[in-house]
């Protein structure tokens, strides 16, 4: 009874009102049965994605791309660890080894992670039960998570199906997120999948209307184990905008509460309940402040923060790995070669002057997204589609970034409609500002604030990436437009501001088809002027300078792929969606179409207008055979692995080129590879002894003894001096002669700046076999070595390598294995001794006189402590939510209390 007389009430008017306009949504049927309509609605957007990814889902097809297979190459790796029983943190197959977990490469069983076992192999597996290709199967079912949370995060909000729906598919099918799986961009999926679940709780957490703490305790665990699933992502930058676009909403929702009072239906100040029952359609400043949004406000904020740290401790064990090793990554630290520019390679660029001391600037801008690229967000293929035909300004890139001309055009009319609703005032900003970061160096003033003074916002590169909040903040509003468009059709009464809207829309839609009628008479004579434009761009004056000539060479090159022809197919079909879409949207409103015709058409134009952009790069995929092929041994694989010594390899093959990865398929190790943020001692070396590929090392006999290269991958027979051919079939190997051992005592010490020893290495005469360069300034004291000293590999593992030696006297011991400070530690009969950073990028240890067990083990306390925090957070989430299951099923099952019974009157 308390409960009850402590809920606001609800006026009388805005209840009638609400009636009023349910009654009449009845009285014209949807293409959603109201009693099924959830069920029905996703069980359509699951459809159209099993339509999409059949030949992957159910015909066993796959996508073979850089990305995606660079990853594929640790499964060798990842095997491995997981027989012997460990959990893989250092990975010795690329650079020279780097660390695995900290840098995000690679993974392993993380069995104390209980619920992200339940979820991942649970829940996640009964979701893709129908299909047979673990490949791709769960990527498509994070698929559906994005749209799924988009819908029920707009239901929440008081949309019908259909209007949910339309954000729904806006979120699910926009060329710019669904191109991920193609291109094997798997982990944004996973992060952005969780970012309206996360706005969902958040919303729920607001909108709670009595004190009652269950209901705000299961909301914050929810929010915080759908936080933990997405910071399992691991993909930094998009868990980065995601909070960031929470920040932004949080903002807003309590400005909003401060100083503007919410105003009900009926013109009435609006009760905690009709904001709750989404009655509020307006807002006018009051001076006064409205006490309930101020604590749903701060309590959902709070709650935000307290589920971050919970979901960020579940997962500390790969937090606290990451944040360990970034500040002696590419990601954290400047270039060696902007530091000094006399290290950079000749032809190289003035080293740009804008940085934050942590990140290089012009490496983090690199795939801006040039402002004259918005008319991709209409006209999909006016740069080329992408790949060969993308002319733009970005480096490469895959697709267009396209939300949907119907997308765009509904969300206009909900930011015009709703442009008083905090929700929608939220969106216009977190969309507005993406947008203005994606532009990057483009619009360097705005840009350069941000990666200045934002924390970690400088350890982020292609800016671009972050349009994925302007396409969130698009399909949201596109939804609160198609509501706007029922506003009118299904308004209490005829007022002057609907009439006049119907009649914006219906000059709208007449304008829209005029447009679409001169554009198909007049487009073609733009030709020439459009191949002018491709001429000036970078594209046109590479190809140009690559076959000569001049603009006939453009247009050769724009006749062979069809890229005008593209961009006038495009353009045409944007503009007669525009103008079927205004049309249909005037005739709704004007009560001239009936609502199910309407609802159709709406949800099929929407498909067909995304679709048609967002599923050409499916051209890409294969069959599964392609990806087994791909990694299938080799003659030379098979050659290589015949040698059980320690030794690095340089692929230098052109002709049919696998990636350095994938050499770590067979368990060959090699001194380059493919990481997004390596350790910058390795890059360093690659930008200055290297001139910007690692490839290069073979032309320094230093680098060849300190990386241990014993073979190079040619394509052909070759004389090299120094090599015999060791091999010949499908490719060629060729070993050194007199190639260095993995570890060796050297003779003598010198103490150089870091910069000097690059110096040393950059030119010839020095001999790592000899002297070894310490950074430190007092030199550990050692003895000449003499013949009777040695050293042998014993045994060598991912996490421990033992070595034994015999030294005539006090020797320093040289280690071709990359230095990295966190996690490894050396013993000599089990005292630990030091470790010296030697020869800029490498390790060494004093080792006394006499026979001797070396040992190196790497052993991070930040996994050994994370680790511990996940269990605890996890036991905490896990008890939280049996707790409230158990509270369920004792109400759903609690027989009903007897009557009391009845006494006589007399009684």
């Amino acid at each position: 009874k308390s409960k009850k007389q402590s809920k606001p009430a609800v006026s009388t008017a805005t209840s009638a009102a609400k009636k009023n306009l349910s009654r009449k949504l009845a009285d014209e049927p949807s293409i959603f049965p109201e009693t099924y309509q959830d069920a029905l609605a996703l069980a359509l957007l699951a459809l159209v994605l099993a339509i999409c990814f059949w030949p992957a889902l159910f015909g066993g097809k796959v996508f073979i791309v850089p990305d995606l297979t660079a990853s594929l190459s640790t499964r060798t790796f990842l095997n491995d660890a997981n027989g012997k029983g460990f959990f893989p943190l250092w990975t010795p197959y690329l650079f020279g080894g780097m660390p695995s977990y900290g840098s995000l490469s690679a993974t392993g069983d993380r069995w104390f992670d209980v619920l992200y076992n339940v979820w991942q192999r649970g829940l996640v597996r009964v979701g893709t039960i129908l299909s047979p290709n673990g490949d791709v199967n769960w990527v498509v079912f994070y698929y559906f998570l994005m749209g799924a949370g988009t819908y029920f995060l707009l239901r929440l909000k008081k949309f019908t199906a259909v209007q949910a729906l339309a954000g729904a598919l806006g979120m699910t099918f926009a060329t710019q997120s669904l191109v991920w799986i193609m291109v094997g961009h798997n982990t944004k999926i996973m992060s952005i999948a969780a970012m309206p679940f996360i706005f969902l709780f958040i919303e729920r957490i607001r909108l709670q209307r009595s004190d009652d703490w269950k209901p705000l305790v299961f909301n914050t665990a929810m929010l915080a184990f759908v936080l933990h699933v997405q910071l399992q992502s691991s993909h930094i930058q998009m868990i980065f905008y995601s909070c960031f676009a929470v920040g932004i909403y949080l903002i807003v929702e309590l400005v909003h509460a401060l100083f503007v009072k919410p105003i009900a239906a009926t013109g009435e100040p609006a009760t905690e309940a009709s904001e709750a029952n989404g009655e509020v359609n307006s807002a006018a400043p009051l001076s006064s402040l409205s006490f309930s949004g101020v604590k749903g406000a701060v309590r959902s904020g709070l709650a935000f923060v307290l589920a971050l740290l919970i979901g960020a401790a579940m997962s500390a064990d790969m937090y606290l790995s990451v944040w360990e090793y970034n500040p002696y990554s590419t990601r954290s630290t400047v270039s060696i070669t902007e530091k000094m520019p006399e290290f950079a390679a000749a032809g190289d660029k003035e080293p740009d002057i804008k940085k934050s001391g942590k990140a290089d600037y012009a490496y983090a801008t690199n795939w801006s997204f040039d402002p004259a690229e918005t008319l991709t967000f209409f006209f999909p293929s006016y740069f080329g589609y992408g790949d060969d035909a993308y002319w733009g300004p970005q480096p490469f890139t895959s697709s267009p970034e396209f939300f949907g001309t119907t997308i765009l055009i509904l969300a206009f009319i909900g930011l015009i409609a709703y442009r008083r609703d905090p929700f929608v005032q939220a969106m216009v900003i977190i969309g507005t500002l993406a947008l203005l970061i994606s532009f990057g160096k483009y619009f360097s003033p705005f840009y350069d604030v941000m990666f200045n003074f934002f924390p970690y916002f400088d350890r982020f590169r292609a800016p671009k990436m972050i349009l994925i909040l302007t396409q969130f903040a698009a399909c949201i509003l596109a939804a609160y437009g198609v509501r706007a468009i029922f506003d009118l059709r299904f308004a209490a009464k005829p007022t002057a501001s609907a009439a006049q809207g119907k009649t914006v829309l219906q000059y709208a839609a007449i304008g829209a088809a005029a447009l679409f009628l001169l554009t198909v008479v007049g487009i073609s004579g733009c030709k020439d002027g459009y191949v002018r434009s491709l001429a000036e761009s970078d594209k046109g004056k590479q190809i140009v300078a690559q076959y000569g000539g001049n603009v006939e060479v453009i247009k050769q090159f724009n006749d062979q792929l069809g890229i005008f022809e593209m961009m006038k197919s495009d353009a045409m079909l944007s503009l007669a969606i525009a103008a079927l879409l205004l049309g249909g949207i005037y005739l709704f409103a004007a009560q001239k179409m009936p609502r199910m015709l309407f609802e159709t058409g709406l949800v099929v134009l929407i498909l067909f207008d995304l679709l048609r952009v967002s599923t050409k790069p499916l051209v890409m995929l294969q069959e599964k055979q392609a990806q087994t092929d791909f990694f299938a041994a080799t003659d030379y694989t098979d050659f290589l692995n015949t040698d059980k010594s320690k030794f690095r390899i340089v692929p230098l093959a052109r002709e049919d080129a696998k990636p350095a990865n994938w050499y770590a398929y067979f368990r060959l190790e090699t001194v380059s590879g493919y990481h997004p943020a390596k350790l910058r001692v390795i890059q360093d070396l690659i930008d200055v002894a290297g001139n910007g590929a690692a490839e290069n090392f073979v032309q320094s006999p230093a680098l060849l003894d300190l990386f241990n290269v014993k073979y190079l991958i040619v394509d052909k027979p070759m004389d090299l001096q120094g090599y015999r051919q060791a091999f010949s079939g499908s490719k060629v190997i060729l070993q050194r002669e007199d190639a260095a051992p993995r570890a060796w005592f050297v003779k003598t010490l010198e103490t150089k700046k870091d910069v000097d020893i690059l110096r040393s290495l950059k030119v010839s005469g020095f001999n790592p076999r000899e002297t070894a360069y310490l950074e430190t300034l007092s030199l550990p004291k050692v003895d000449a070595v003499d013949s009777s000293a040695s050293v042998q590999i014993t045994a060598y593992g991912i996490h421990e390598i033992t070595l034994a030696t015999a030294a005539s006297g006090n020797h320093f011991l040289f280690l071709s294995e990359i230095y990295y400070p966190k996690g490894w530690r050396a013993f000599v009969d089990g005292a630990e001794t030091e470790i010296y950073k030697t020869n800029y990028a490498f390790r060494g240890v004093v080792v006394p006189k006499g026979k001797h067990q070396v040992k190196f083990v790497f052993d991070p306390q930040s996994f050994t402590t994370g680790r511990t925090l996940t269990m605890f957070s996890n036991a905490l989430i896990g008890l939280t939510l049996l707790f409230f299951g158990g509270d369920w099923l004792r109400r759903r099952f609690a027989k009903p209390k007897e009557p009391a019974p009845q006494l006589p009157p007399s009684f």
